[in-house]
């Protein structure tokens, strides 16, 4: 009976929470000698998502096949392929209802034995609540409340086929 209740008390011991256990979900404030890492600080990373409902439903594995003036976004190589002037519009709401988009344009000329395309997209991240240190939340009262990003890109290419023996 005595081994029974010591075995008892021991193993109820622990199962008592720790205090390293109860800290657990608290907040860590970086002090002044922590060092500096440049995590989630490259810039444009947007301009990596896929434009165009085809390039997206192949898994952005259309590089060879991109065609016409979406091949802007692809491989520019490929806008020799149509012949006159060509369009192409985009709108893509990602994510659902978070307010994220990217709408892109492109048109293409044919110029002597090649093509010419301007290309033009643009990232909105709708808005989002303003986190810091202090709130991590939001509801900083010296940040503010919401923000938003938009980023724009314009590209101008030059393709030209360098024998008519590749299709």
């Amino acid at each position: 009976m005595r081994k029974t209740l010591a075995a008892s008390l021991v193993a109820a011991a622990a199962l008592v929470p720790t205090r390293s256990a109860l800290a657990q979900g608290t907040t860590i404030v970086p002090g002044p000698t922590d060092a500096v890492t440049n995590v989630a600080t490259r810039g444009a990373e947007w301009l990596n998502i896929g434009i165009g409902a085809r390039a997206q439903a192949m898994g952005s594995a259309s590089i060879a096949s991109a065609e016409g003036p979406s091949a802007v976004f692809w491989n520019p190589a490929n806008i020799v392929s149509r012949e006159g002037i060509s369009a192409f519009a985009s709108h893509q709401r990602l994510y659902g209802n978070s307010g994220i988009s990217v709408i892109a344009g492109a048109i293409t000329l044919p110029i002597g034995n090649g093509a010419a395309a301007l290309g033009v997209q643009q990232f909105s991240s709708g808005e989002m609540e303003r986190t810091t240190e202090r709130a991590p939340f939001g509801g900083d009262p010296v940040a503010g409340g919401a923000f938003s990003y938009t980023g724009t890109a314009v590209t101008l290419q030059y393709a030209r086929a360098i024998t008519d023996r590749f299709t």
